[in-house]
């Protein structure tokens, strides 16, 4: 879940590019973390693990890796993969069709979560990744005013968990999700545009 929750430098092809120093202090940063991980693996995950350490090793040296390129994500979600299945954890299988949200409840208890999301339906509504956000104490936004494009969900509440799926294949993470109120949504389409809008239901977890 550490691992999860941390700001992987560069895998937000929008923001500026990560400096030397950014990368260093982010390897120092989930190093033990990543170390820890390695060390507890089953054998048949211990191939995704060397990913993870490799991508620390190149930052530590001030040098940026292509989270897509380097095997990162694929490595990470077959980590998560194996903890939805094996670790206990509360589930959440959501499925999106046609950007309608099933499987998801309307509440949780707070505490670690194991999420799988599936996306399926036509590409116009297919829903590009599934958000967690946590309302900001004080912002009167709904899932409405998401949907309607009346608000931005990034500017209401903190994301908490992102599963995106990769081409046919479902998404997998595991976070930790503290209690409150929260939109839970994804734009609907192909990017840079999502012409088929935005879903969002209003959960609860407590």
């Amino acid at each position: 879940m550490a691992i999860n929750g941390t700001d992987f430098p560069g895998i937000d092809p929008d923001a500026p590019a990560p400096s030397a120093q950014e990368l260093k202090d982010f390897a120092a940063r989930i190093r033990p973390t990543a170390q820890s991980l390695r060390s507890n693996v089953p054998t048949q995950l211990v191939s995704q693990a060397d990913v993870l350490m490799s991508v620390v090793d190149r930052a530590s040296q001030g040098r940026a890796f292509d989270p897509e390129g380097s095997g990162l994500l694929a490595a990470g979600r077959d980590i998560d993969a194996w903890m939805f299945d094996h670790c206990g954890y509360r589930k959440l299988e959501v499925t999106s069709n046609d950007g309608i949200f099933i499987g998801l409840p309307a509440s949780v208890p707070a505490g670690p979560v194991a999420i799988r999301f599936t996306s399926r339906g036509s590409a116009e509504k297919s829903a590009f990744v599934l958000l967690f956000g946590q309302v900001r104490a004080g912002s009167t936004a709904t899932a409405r005013d998401i949907a309607s494009g009346q608000a931005n969900l990034e500017d209401v509440a903190d994301i908490r968990a992102v599963a995106q799926p990769t081409s046919d294949q479902p998404a997998y993470t595991v976070r930790n999700l503290p209690a409150g109120s929260y939109i839970v949504s994804s734009p609907l389409g192909t990017p840079p545009n999502f012409d088929g809008g935005t879903a969002a239901v209003a959960f609860r977890v407590s």
